[in-house]
């Protein structure tokens, strides 16, 4: 059994996805660069912000049944399995806007892509984040995402 090297990308991800994916390029390549044979992206890495329109806007079809045979990716899943074929890494993406059944929601979608870029497993994440905080704050991520129904795992 050989060693596997994994690296963990912390980000700050805002508004600007293009900032953000070239953000996640920098960090990925320089876990590469120092032997990460796995590299995992925070949840949001591509896309934080509380504008449901624009989140919407962003959301992608991704490859599978009732996706358009040959539809290409999106722009963020096709920048990272570009990112996954230079660098020869397997990237864990911790979860970004993906079209869902409903107009009016997204599926919060972590994909594991295989070095090649190909994906390897695909999880949409079940259990969302609903919170009162003390003192006023209140988070609702069941008002913009759809619920996954899936377990998932991966060799």
């Amino acid at each position: 059994m050989s060693a596997l090297s994994v690296a963990a990308v912390q980000v700050t991800s805002t508004e600007d996805v293009g900032a953000n994916l070239a953000r996640c390029a920098d960090l990925t390549r320089a876990a590469a660069a120092g032997g990460a044979s796995l590299v995992g992206l925070p949840e949001n890495f591509a896309y934080l912000g509380s504008d449901l329109d624009h989140r919407l806007s962003l959301a992608e079809a991704l490859p599978g049944p009732g996706v358009e045979a040959g539809a290409a990716p999106g722009p963020i899943l096709s920048a990272m399995q570009a990112l996954a074929r230079q660098t020869e890494t397997w990237l864990l993406l911790g979860g970004f806007p993906e079209r869902a059944a409903s107009a009016k929601l997204v599926h919060n979608t972590s994909i594991l892509l295989r070095a090649d870029g190909s994906i390897a497993a695909t999880y949409r994440k079940i259990h969302l984040f609903d919170v009162d905080v003390p003192g006023g704050k209140r988070f609702r991520e069941s008002e913009s995402i759809e619920p996954g129904d899936d377990l998932v795992a991966a060799d």
